[in-house]
């Protein structure tokens, strides 16, 4: 029996983590220790009754403002560019946007003119108060970048329904949802403005809620929903910030 014995000494290298991301905005690459960063601050813009997005807010008798509208989903607010679009589709990435509040199921919030670029790193989150005549239902949440002349780009979107984080709702009283979007970095240029469009539906980038509790797949009738958003401490655009 022939003994073999090998002896092989190996020096192996783990590679060091690295984070590498492009930065729209700013058209670069950039590198970080660590996803989610370890210093991260959050800039919330809140929704007021005046349709815009502040850094406090409403205060007296505009706290708590409503501002209404009607989902059909017969008539869904068809998708403007989107990030959860198939590629094959002419629809999917950053695209222009139609005017403020093109819609009468389209609710805009402008922010202000920002003084000094705004750097969005992670996942971008809108929180509503909102109450419906519905069972469930959705809303759905759009952010833009509206440049120095006026024109909007789509930044990032997302969907959520009121079932989604309680097991009951009865219809006509106030609740909360959180709508979270995809993880973005973003330079948004002195000079620029956000947009925020709240909705019920962005077709065919998500299905239509039928304005049921169930299964989306399984329902075989809609409805109209009488949709509200309170504005005030309850609803706030809480953007992530690299600092």
């Amino acid at each position: 029996m022939i003994d073999f014995t090998i002896s092989v000494l190996l020096e192996i290298k783990v590679p060091a983590k690295q984070i590498r991301y492009y930065q729209i905005g700013s058209d670069s690459w950039k590198e970080a220790e660590a996803f989610p960063p370890k210093k991260e601050t959050v800039r919330s813009l809140y929704l007021t009754g005046a349709m815009e997005l502040a850094d406090a807010p409403d205060e007296g008798a505009d706290k708590d403002k409503a501002v209404s509208f009607i989902f059909d989903p017969e008539h869904p607010v068809p998708s403007c560019g989107g990030e959860a679009l198939l590629t094959s589709m002419n629809l999917a990435g950053s695209l222009p946007q139609p005017e403020p509040g093109w819609r009468d199921d389209v609710l805009t919030f402008l922010g202000p003119v920002l003084e000094e670029p705004l750097t969005i790193f992670g996942k971008i989150q809108v929180k509503l108060a909102v109450r419906t005549d519905a069972e469930d239902t959705a809303f759905t949440a759009r952010l833009s970048q509206v440049l120095p002349d006026g024109k909007a780009y789509h930044m990032r979107s997302s969907i959520t329904r009121i079932l989604a984080d309680q097991t009951d709702y009865q219809p006509g009283a106030k609740t909360t949802v959180r709508i979270t979007m995809w993880d973005i970095s973003w330079q948004v240029p002195a000079g620029c403005r956000l947009r925020l469009d709240i909705s019920s539906s962005d077709f065919p980038q998500y299905a239509v809620h039928s304005n049921y509790a169930g299964p989306w797949a399984a329902q075989k009738k809609v409805r109209k929903a009488n949709q509200t958003i309170f504005c005030g401490e309850d609803s706030v655009l809480e953007l992530p910030l690299m600092v």
